[in-house]
């Protein structure tokens, strides 16, 4: 039974299928910190970024400063 092909090629499937598994698991999280990681970086510079938005405001120059894009680097 053992040596039969369908168990060898079960054996494959079942480690491909566990191979792959472990590697999206891996890719998921990987991609769930890099994006709050990135949320994360956004917000400090856009709390940076509030108070010479303010002064520009009053001193008279309007521009929008909208949520900076903190992940240039994937």
């Amino acid at each position: 039974m053992k040596d039969s092909p369908q168990f060898c090629i079960y054996k494959l499937h079942r480690r491909i299928v566990i191979t792959l598994t472990f590697r999206l698991e891996i890719v998921t999280i990987v991609l769930f910190l890099n994006y709050y990681w990135c949320v994360c970086l956004g917000f400090v510079q856009w709390l940076n970024l509030q108070p010479k938005a303010r002064k520009a405001v009053k001193g008279g120059d309007t521009f929008y400063i909208g949520f900076p894009n903190a992940c240039l680097v994937p």
